[in-house]
């Protein structure tokens, strides 16, 4: 709310912050990357972020291999770029 506050206000210009979030360990299948992105954006309250990170780089389900790949979570993450 903070940030919707300040920018809507015209009291801080929205190119002179710098807005990161993260896709949660939950969140890193192809099919969830964009809805996660997202909510993120609704929940800041902004059009846009400059920085979206892994949170973790494992998803948080149990076994020898990370699953889904952190490639596939990264392949959705720059399908988001434009």
């Amino acid at each position: 709310d903070a940030i919707h506050y300040v920018t809507s206000r015209m009291l801080v210009d929205r190119k002179d912050l710098f807005i990161c979030s993260k896709v949660w360990n939950t969140d890193h299948s192809a099919k969830r990357v964009r809805e996660a992105c997202m909510a993120s954006l609704r929940a800041l309250k902004v059009d846009y972020l400059d920085l979206y990170l892994i949170h973790w780089p494992v998803t948080g389900n149990v076994g020898d291999t990370v699953q889904p790949p952190i490639r596939e979570t990264w392949e959705a993450m720059e399908s988001l770029v434009r």
